[in-house]
């Protein structure tokens, strides 16, 4: 199945080289472009996200949810990942953000989530690594799948290596899918439990702050592998 797969994007790429290219062209440069613009209006906004929700109000948003005595809620700065921001932690199932402000209620989305499986500590890891780690690391496999589809004559190898290729892609696919999840839920926990206006509030930092993740996508899958591609024909390749 992985190989049949492989050939046909193969086969694809094959008809529609210097289209593909271009298209990875754009999409690369369409993804920097966001990823700079979103990351610019994100970040002042978390630093202001404090003091929109009482306990009170967290609290009955992580039940409206359907959070549990389970999950834990820790303060940003007792997070052991070197970023400090707002996030969810699969290996200890805990929050990690400020209960006053709306990343709470996106963090809470993913500790909530129904995409992905939480009850089980390996379950959650094994989950978080085929989505989330997959994803992170995918520049460095499109590189190693560009680079080993053009050098390679072996026609197996190819295959398999588009296979490769197709499953960072969902990999990415399914991470995307997992953000925009946690966003939509908790906007509307927020709009029922508060209003409008808060929920509103809460998108403007929900919005850019998926932006990022889909700058991200454009850059791994769309510039990696075409800046890959011209360097293989730089360096003498065919």
């Amino acid at each position: 199945m992985i190989t049949k797969i492989g050939a046909y994007l193969q086969q694809q790429e094959d008809k529609t080289k210097d289209t593909v290219g271009l298209g990875h062209l754009a999409a690369g440069l369409g993804g920097m472009a966001t990823l700079e613009a979103s990351s610019r209006k994100v970040a002042p906004l978390l630093r202001e996200d404090s003091g929109k929700l009482t306990t009170h109000e967290a609290d009955q948003l992580t039940r409206m949810m359907g959070g549990n005595r389970k999950i834990r809620v820790s303060d940003p700065s007792e997070s052991p990942f070197s970023s400090r921001g707002p996030r969810y932690s699969p290996d200890d199932h805990t929050v990690y953000a400020d209960k006053s402000g709306y990343a709470f209620a996106h963090e809470m989305g993913h500790a909530t989530s129904p995409l992905a499986p939480r009850k089980h500590r390996g379950i959650r890891l094994g989950h978080a690594f085929l989505t989330t780690g997959v994803n992170n690391l995918s520049p460095l496999i499109n590189i190693g799948t560009t680079l080993g589809q053009r050098a390679s004559d072996n026609e197996t190898t190819r295959k398999v290596l588009g296979a490769v290729d197709t499953a960072t892609q969902v990999a990415t696919a399914a991470n995307l899918a997992e953000e925009a999840q946690a966003s939509i839920r908790a906007l509307r926990a927020i709009n029922k439990l508060k209003g409008r206006a808060a929920a509103l509030q809460a998108a403007r930092i929900y919005v850019p702050a998926f932006g990022t993740y889909l700058g991200q996508a454009g850059f791994s899958h769309g510039l990696v592998p075409w800046l890959t591609n011209k360097a293989y024909d730089l360096v003498g390749g065919e």
